[in-house]
């Protein structure tokens, strides 16, 4: 009995002793079983975070051929557009080739056209050229026959200067004569010769302040001449101021011909012939 005990309890400590192991070799295994769970874990979550990763590469990837796909039916429109544009473009280039071909056959009747009239133009030049030589040849004998009018125009002016001038020369030694003859006579009183006074005083005031024909201070000095005759002794006057008064007279007489200066001309001399005569020289 103690033996059968005995080896009970060999068999019971033998196998406590075998479960001890086991169990320590399960805790081990189970240890190992759930490190790999767990790493089984985490790779099923990267598994998971790539699997997401690649449904959003594939929604971004079918985003973008959807955009490619409208891109595409675009492209399509425009091409389909951009053909029939092409075709219109070709017949309108077709008619403008036939409208071009029609044109230079336009162009080439043209181009016969003026070479021709370039024919007949070039003809018509060269009697324009003779007839402008012809021209130039009259208008030569023209220039020349105009200078010859002008020489003679200048002659025959100078001419009729001169023999208009003779004509005033002697017209004026007749008048001149006379009014010494008349000054010798005693004719001319003493209010004819404040008339004559007057008369030329009148004219240098009506000139006193132009320029033309009397110069302003030919007009003041025909007014002083006239003071010193009204206020001076005759002796005491000097004739060749009014000498100076009947050339200034004779110069615009002879400039314009006007009826002043002729009167001017006159009065100054019978005044001259009054003074001589008062004088005693006549």
């Amino acid at each position: 009995m103690e033996f059968f005990i005995i080896n009970l309890v060999a068999v019971i400590t033998t196998i406590i002793a075998s479960t001890s192991s086991l169990a320590y070799w399960l805790g081990k295994k189970l240890t190992q079983i759930d490190n790999r769970m767990r790493s089984l874990e985490n790779d099923v979550v990267d598994l998971k975070n790539r699997v997401n990763g690649l449904e959003n590469r594939i929604i971004d990837l079918g985003n973008k051929v959807t955009s490619l796909e409208n891109k595409i039916t675009s492209l399509e429109n425009r091409t389909i557009s951009l053909e029939n544009r092409i075709s219109g473009l070709e017949n309108r280039i077709t008619s403008l080739e036939n409208r071009i071909s029609r044109l230079e056959d336009r162009v080439s009747s043209l181009e016969n056209r003026v070479n021709n009239l370039e024919k007949r133009v070039s003809g018509l030049e060269s009697r324009m050229t003779s007839l402008e030589n012809r021209v130039n040849g009259l208008e030569n004998r023209i220039v020349s026959l105009e200078n010859s009018m002008k020489d003679l125009e200048k002659r025959l002016s100078s001419e009729i200067r001169r023999a208009f001038s003779h004509v005033i020369s002697f017209t004026q030694s007749i008048q001149y004569m006379l009014i010494d003859f008349m000054s010798m006579k005693g004719l001319f009183t003493k209010e004819e010769r404040e008339f004559l006074i007057k008369d030329v005083e009148r004219i240098g005031k009506l000139y006193l302040t132009t320029l033309n024909p009397l110069k302003p201070e030919e007009a003041r000095f025909i007014l002083e001449v006239m003071k010193e005759i009204r206020e001076k002794d005759p002796k005491e006057i000097d004739l060749s101021k009014l000498d100076r008064i009947i050339e200034i007279a004779r110069r615009w007489f002879e400039e314009e011909g006007h009826p002043d200066a002729a009167r001017l001309m006159i009065e100054a001399y019978m005044l001259k012939s009054i003074l001589r005569k008062e004088r005693g020289e006549l």
